[in-house]
């Protein structure tokens, strides 16, 4: 069910710390989520709170695989 999958991404997304290696992943999984039930149910706050996440989702990434990329050149 898809709205439970949106309540479950909200509340995971509630307890990853903001560096979290998987982080990234969820959020650009919720936005899909989100993305989705606009397309079913046209609601623009969904479109809007999905395009919000992206910008959030790149800089998560980044910085998690920065530590484990410097150990590997080290």
């Amino acid at each position: 069910d898809l709205e439970e999958a949106i309540s479950m991404h909200r509340e995971a997304l509630q307890l990853l710390p903001a560096l979290h290696p998987v982080r990234s992943t969820s959020l650009n999984d919720f936005a899909l989520a989100l993305w989705t039930w606009f397309k079913n149910y046209g609601r623009q706050e969904d479109l809007e709170e999905a395009i919000s996440l992206h910008p959030h989702a790149r800089p998560a990434r980044i910085l998690a695989v920065r530590p484990l990329r410097c150990r590997l050149i080290d």
